[in-house]
């Protein structure tokens, strides 16, 4: 299950490029979407951090997908909190460190 591990480093990875992207010259509205992707990073590390499955699925819409690195697709939102449920399972104290830059 490291993939999990690998998607929250992906996320990672986008949403900083997104944020840097951002940053060059934000106006108002870039502001807001600065804050609204920081809201979203501090959201899901607490979930992953809290090994809380039902606040991680929470993240995704009722029909959203979630896809591993290595392909593999989960559809819905409670699919995905059961594939999260089982992944805090197999890894007890699993951690998520973000840092938005």
């Amino acid at each position: 299950m490291r993939h999990f591990a690998s998607i929250a480093i992906a996320l990672a990875v986008v949403l900083s490029s997104v944020e840097q992207g951002l940053a060059d010259k934000p106006n108002g509205n870039e502001k807001a979407a600065l804050k609204a992707v920081r809201q979203v990073v501090d959201a899901y590390n607490k979930a992953i951090n809290q090994g809380d499955a039902e606040a991680v699925a929470a993240l995704w819409t009722a029909d959203g997908d979630f896809i591993t690195t290595r392909g593999q697709r989960t559809f819905g939102r409670k699919a995905i909190q059961e594939a999260f449920a089982r992944h805090f399972a197999e890894t007890p104290g699993l951690k998520a460190i973000t840092k938005i830059t």
